[in-house]
């Protein structure tokens, strides 16, 4: 289900207000690049390094991750200095609220830097500005 503009206004806004989001969404932004896969396992450790530099063992999960690809994602984490307790594809996003969430960030953030959407930029500015996005 595709969420229209207007609800991702008023969803993005409401995370952006909530201070348990403050400084714990992170995006990564690429150009000229259809390197999916390895930007995706890239920021992820990025991600995970800013969070908890101590580096503990992690789970993480992936919106759509094949299951072909789970032992790939997890070897490449590993190279990153990124231990992980496993590796998890969520093939039904609707079902996992943190998915759901990272779904959401994910196209609000595109469409903020898309230009399309003024309101989301502005938005995503300011997010930012408050600490509620962390760039890695």
């Amino acid at each position: 289900m595709k969420v229209r503009t207007p609800q991702r206004i008023g969803y993005m806004s409401a995370v952006c207000s909530s201070p348990m989001f403050r400084g714990a969404l992170y995006d990564s932004q690429f150009a000229g690049t259809k390197s999916y896969m390895a930007l995706t396992v890239l920021s992820t450790a990025k991600a995970i390094l800013t969070a908890y530099p101590v580096h503990p063992s992690v789970a993480v999960h992936v919106d759509g991750l094949p299951k072909s690809r789970l032992r790939w994602f997890g070897a490449e984490l590993r190279h990153l200095s990124i231990r992980t307790s496993k590796v998890v594809g969520v093939r039904k996003d609707e079902a996992d609220a943190l998915i759901r969430l990272a779904d959401a960030a994910c196209g609000f953030v595109r469409a903020a830097l898309s230009g399309h959407h003024p309101a989301m930029g502005t938005l995503f500015e300011k997010a930012k500005r408050e600490g509620f996005f962390r760039e890695v």
